[in-house]
């Protein structure tokens, strides 16, 4: 082809500034609303947050103000941020939109060095929780977050108030906390320890909803806090950080899940010659061997069950409640995507109750990013229940067509609506 031929084709393909533009990027949740990012300084460090507001309650709160408003906290993971919170991974925008709620989405500063900038591998973002590895100079969180009251209040007065007198639009007092991983830590730190409530006259009306494997150790001491709404916990059985946490805290763990894998001779060597826990967690997780046909679990699978079961049960013994194992365990119950309890629980003395929701979730891992293809993959789907979680309207009875809680066996049904609506009557000695 010689020159003029080939800039005559050239000149087919026409001006690059006329074609076509790029396709659209795919809708975000929080496009049905807007984003206020906000600066403030604690202890004379420099904190960020952003504010999601869904235009429906832009227009409610324009007229009616923030009395009786639902206010989302969320607490982003070890290494997230506070966009993943809004419309990333975690995605509570969607959450916001669909419960009417005010999204709140906290920063975290790093975790060896507060004053360095975020890296995700050398210096993650990490909420500074007692007992939480902890390291460099101390953080306040807790002080961070009950500031941010005030000042969220003060911007959307600024954004939304319109003409009406700064006293007619009210204050947060309607709060729920959703917390991943990491950020579930300090959602429990906050709303189950009295010292950590927010501000004098709020309340954590609609629940604590934690979800991930983090540990709960929720102030063994101090008087617990009723929390009034559904606690929502999920748990991944295919969670390689607390299959590690388990292998490193029960040295029994590592030895009777490899009697139990029959792992072949080159299988033996491969894991043999793993490096980092975190490895040998994951090798374990794809080799798990036969399940137990009177549990439908594995071994790993049973000890990770009783892991998450004490978790739920220290997190209600810090709220004054005593659970039994046979009381969760009668309460769980098998769906197509793993299994699922509802346990509604009063002390003996009637002065402290819980309501907790526990989803245990087979194919899923330590955090579920809520994309189409991770629901598709684990039949479940984080934000249908949160959000049917925070506006009480989730049935465990009759699941929606769309997604949510699907029933394995049709025959349950019976059994699960009861364990839903019962009321255990247990003790709480000390606790009390």
């Amino acid at each position: 082809m010689g020159p003029s031929a080939f800039r005559q084709n050239a000149q087919d393909m026409g001006d690059p500034r006329k074609r076509d533009p790029k396709p659209d990027r795919p809708a975000s949740d929080a496009d049905q609303g807007q984003i206020l990012h906000r600066t403030m300084t604690v202890d004379g460090v420099t904190r960020t947050y952003d504010i999601y507001v869904p235009n429906s309650v832009a227009d409610k709160i324009g007229k009616e103000g923030l009395d009786n408003t639902p206010v989302i906290y969320g607490f982003h993971g070890t290494g997230g941020n506070s966009n993943s919170t809004v419309q990333g991974n975690i995605n509570l925008a969607k959450v916001a939109n669909e419960t009417g709620s005010i999204l709140i989405a906290p920063q975290a500063l790093g975790q060896n060095d507060p004053s360095s900038s975020q890296d995700p591998k050398t210096n993650p973002s990490h909420w500074h929780v007692e007992g939480q590895g902890q390291k460099g100079p101390p953080v306040d969180d807790v002080k961070f977050i009950k500031g941010i009251q005030m000042d969220a209040e003060n911007a959307l007065y600024g954004e939304f108030g319109g003409g009406q007198p700064r006293e007619d639009f009210g204050k947060i007092d309607d709060i729920k906390l959703v917390g991943m991983s990491n950020g579930s830590v300090l959602a429990a730190d906050i709303a189950a320890n009295p010292k950590t409530y927010l501000r004098d006259g709020t309340t954590v009306s609609g629940g604590a909803f934690v979800t991930a494997t983090q540990e709960v150790d929720l102030h063994e001491g101090n008087a617990p806090t009723h929390i009034a709404g559904e606690q929502l916990f999920t748990f991944g059985m295919k969670d390689a950080e607390a299959t590690g946490r388990l292998f490193q805290s029960d040295p029994n763990a590592e030895n009777d899940w490899m009697d139990s894998a029959n792992l072949s001779r080159k299988e033996r060597r491969e894991y043999d010659n793993l490096e980092t826990n975190d490895d040998k967690a994951q090798f374990a997780l794809e080799h798990q061997g036969k399940a137990d046909p009177e549990t439908g679990r594995t071994v790993l699978e049973g000890m990770l069950y009783n892991d998450y079961r004490q978790r739920v049960v220290s997190a209600a013994a810090a709220q004054g409640v005593m659970i039994s194992d046979q009381d969760f365990d009668a309460a769980m119950q098998k769906t197509e995507w793993g299994t699922s309890g509802h346990i509604k629980a009063t002390s003996d003395d009637g002065t402290h109750s819980v309501d907790m929701r526990i989803d245990m979730v087979q194919n899923m891992g330590h955090e579920s990013p809520n994309k189409k293809a991770d629901v598709d993959r684990t039949g479940y789907d984080a934000n249908d229940r949160m959000a049917g979680s925070m506006s009480g309207t989730l049935d465990i009875g009759e699941p929606p067509p769309d997604g949510g809680l699907r029933l394995a066996d049709p025959d349950a049904k019976t059994d699960i609506q009861t364990a839903a609506t019962r009321t255990l009557n247990l003790s709480s000695p000390g606790l009390g």
